[in-house]
């Protein structure tokens, strides 16, 4: 794994941390930073936002929709082909492109390949999907140079402001940064792999999550070394740009495709506290499923506090009964008190309901 360049980082964060980028979730991160430490990622939020309000109407020709990032998907597009280390190299490559190739990077991304023009058209009108989000795909099909001059000017009037909040980021994040790089290789590969398919806002890397059976070595065979991108803006994201088209299923059966690993910041931090609230609840689940070990839990609330008096009551023997309490203790439900009697461990409960709440909330499953 490597490192990359501070360039083509700033230009990666922006095309791909400003993708979320709108009053409603500028809205919804300032109720909700607190519950992950996100504390940086709502203050940089904040201030960019304040610093772009006036460009907002140009803003919205190229990023609508974080569920639709086609800026994204002409980086892939043209990714297959170069390797784009900066802003003025992309913005040189993105201008060459032509409409075909625009309309293409569309429909990859609404993973409509297979359409023709007047086919993508009419799947789009059909969408479950607000008037200007339809409006905003059509444009784009039917009018890509249009799409092409918006890119420039989004480029020309809040690039330099974003670099200049990135500085900023940069200090902010700074401990954040400094742990990812001191990372072992395999960390950051298990922590990006573990994400994938949780994160809500790119439905385009959902069909990364096979890597996760991917060893890192084959990964990196014949200088396929992975690069990594520290994402900022992007803090709660985490995005891989391969050099195989994404549509392509042999991307399984040939991992060798120059990935760039985008990582949020905090993300890392959302994938380490999934893998333990996952252990965690796995656990508990695992073991509240027995319908004998409910009721032994039940009992040991009424008082019936030891193996002998379980035995007794479930008319079974000290052994089976002993395994089934073993089997408790395991997951930390149930304790012994000094004369070996066994209680309720009511606040091992407590924390598994809490991490199967935190689990279900990095999955996206928000409760009501």
């Amino acid at each position: 794994m490597k490192f990359a360049n501070e360039n083509k980082a700033i230009l990666l964060d922006f095309i791909i941390g400003l993708e979320c980028m709108s009053k409603e979730f500028n809205l919804k991160v300032e109720s909700t930073y607190k519950k992950f430490e996100t504390i940086e990622f709502y203050k940089i939020y904040k201030d960019l936002y304040a610093d772009i309000e006036s460009h907002l109407l140009d803003f919205e020709k190229v990023f609508m929709s974080p569920f639709y990032p086609i800026l994204q998907a002409c980086y892939r597009k043209l990714y297959q082909n170069n390797d784009i280390e900066d802003k003025e190299e992309f913005l040189r490559l993105f201008l060459a492109m032509s409409e075909q190739e625009i309309k293409s990077s569309l429909k990859m991304q609404l993973e409509v390949s297979y359409m023709t023009d007047k086919e993508s058209v009419k799947h789009i009108k059909s969408m479950p999907l607000s008037s200007s989000i339809k409006y905003y795909l059509l444009e784009i099909l039917e009018n890509p140079k249009d799409f092409q001059a918006n890119v420039v000017k989004l480029f020309e009037e809040i690039y330099p402001i974003f670099e200049k909040h990135y500085k900023v980021a940069k200090e902010l994040f700074k401990k954040k940064e400094t742990e990812l790089l001191q990372m072992n290789p395999r960390e950051i590969f298990l922590a990006a792999n573990n994400f994938l398919g949780s994160e809500k806002l790119s439905n385009l890397q959902v069909q990364f999550k096979k890597l996760k059976i991917l060893d890192l070595e084959e990964i990196e065979k014949d200088d396929n070394e992975i690069e990594i991108i520290p994402l900022l803006f992007g803090a709660n994201r985490i995005s891989i740009i391969s050099k195989i088209l994404e549509e392509d299923t042999s991307f399984y059966q040939n991992p060798h495709n120059k990935a760039i690993y985008c990582l949020g910041l905090d993300s890392i931090h959302y994938s380490e506290n999934m893998i333990a609230a996952e252990k965690l609840s796995k656990q508990v689940l695992k073991t509240l499923a027995d319908d004998t070990r409910l009721d032994i839990l039940r009992m040991i609330s009424f008082g019936l506090n030891t193996n002998k008096k379980l035995s007794k009551f479930f008319q079974v023997s000290p052994p089976a009964i002993t395994y089934q309490t073993n089997n408790l203790k395991e997951a930390g439900l149930i304790a012994c008190n000094d004369d070996g009697s066994m209680y309720v461990n009511t606040r091992q409960l407590e924390v598994a309901l809490h991490k199967i709440e935190e689990l279900l909330s990095l999955k996206g499953i928000e409760r009501k």
